[in-house]
Formats: structure tokens, sequence, C-alpha cells
């Protein structure tokens, strides 16, 4: 039985990717980012509650360190006014970007708050988050 599934699954594979070949490019290239945010959603891990989940956005969610380092490097350039024009433009957005992340990670954090019924700075304290330290390498 299971090789029957095996094998009807393997069928069912080449018959998309068959499918998939006859797509025109704007219809594949939507098609796989589709499939690429269907395979995250998967990744992600399963929480058997509110709380655990937006512990684990809190302190897993948000810009790489790659990008922190690049940030530091352009804040350091900006405050050393050594940064050129398309610095400049880089570096609004990844302000832009941090400031978002801030506000998101801001929202979750009241609101483990208010289930935890405490103060946000309480949050901060139990889960040991610290504000970032400017690092202009």
């Amino acid at each position: 039985m299971l090789h029957a599934q095996n094998t009807l699954s393997k069928l069912r594979f080449e018959e998309i990717l068959h499918e998939l070949s006859n797509l025109q490019l704007a219809d594949l290239e939507q098609f796989v980012q589709k499939a690429t945010q269907l395979l995250e959603q998967r990744r992600l891990p399963q929480f058997s509650n509110r709380e655990e989940e937006l512990i684990y956005q809190i302190k897993n969610n948000g810009p790489s360190k790659a990008f922190w380092k690049e940030y530091d490097i352009l804040a350091a350039k900006l405050e050393q006014e050594t940064i050129d024009d398309k610095e400049r433009l880089l570096f609004l957005e990844q302000v832009e970007i941090s400031e978002k992340w801030s506000v998101e990670r801001l929202k979750l954090i009241l609101e483990l708050s208010q289930l935890w019924e405490c103060s946000a700075e309480d949050v901060l304290k139990r889960l040991n988050i610290k504000p970032r330290v400017k690092k202009y390498a």
C-alpha cells in the first residue's frame, strides 16, 4: 500500500512539473512566490498557545545580523559625514525597516504584557531583552 502511495505521489509530482513547464514566465514566477510562502509557513514552529507564539516572535523575528552590521556601518558613515548618496538612500531604507520591526515587536510585547497582566518593562525583564547597543563599526 505504501509503495502504491509513493508511486501515486511521484506521478502527481511529475504531472505538476509538466504543467509548470507550460506556464508563461510571469505565471511561473507568481507560482514560485506563492509556493515559497507556503513552504515558509509550514516551516514555522507550531505553538500550543498564543503565549508561546508571542515569545517566539518577540525573540526571533526581526532583521538579520547581516542587516544590523550593514546598518551600523552606514550609521557610522552618516555620523562621520562620509556617507555617499547611494549609501544614504540604503540607510534610509534600513531605518524604515528597523522602525517597522520595532513597532511590530512593541505590539507583540504589549500583547504579551496583557496576557501576563504586567507592564511591558516586566516582559522585557522576564525575557531578558535589552535595548540594542549602537555598534557603529
